[in-house]
């Protein structure tokens, strides 16, 4: 996972200053933040190893590429004189996803008894936040 997220940033990183505009990667990362969460949903102890090797990777290429894209966006729409503000807010922001996200996640599996309907449930907010962001690219 770690090893993809590595990738992941560089490779985001020179598609959104070489080919799509920021606000469409992030939304298409959202996307596929989605179809990783189904995935993972259906995880069972019959896959095989490589196959949970592959999956983790990809969870690792969408859960950790984007912050690097989404910080260049805040930096390049709002004035100089706001960037430290502005990137300061958003990831205290975007960091309480870390804090609230697993005990959420824990708290579905615990009432459902579902690692499979937390991940779609976690799927969802990402496809909410790929569409919206879709919607407002430019």
């Amino acid at each position: 996972m770690q090893t993809a997220g590595v990738v992941a940033r560089l490779a985001l990183g020179w598609v959104s200053d070489h080919w799509l505009l920021a606000r469409r990667l992030l939304a298409i990362v959202g996307i596929g933040m989605t179809a990783v969460c189904l995935l993972a949903a259906q995880l069972s102890p019959s896959w095989p190893l490589l196959g949970v090797f592959a999956m983790s990777a990809l969870v690792g290429f969408v859960a950790a590429g984007w912050p690097g894209v989404y910080l260049a966006e805040i930096v390049r729409s709002v004035p100089a004189e706001r960037v430290s503000v502005a990137t300061g807010g958003t990831v205290a922001f975007s960091f309480l996803g870390v804090v609230v996200g697993p005990a959420l996640f824990s708290t579905i599996v615990t009432l459902s008894g579902s690692y499979g309907l937390a991940f779609v449930a976690f799927g969802m907010v990402t496809a909410g936040v790929g569409i919206w962001l879709w919607r407002g690219a430019r």
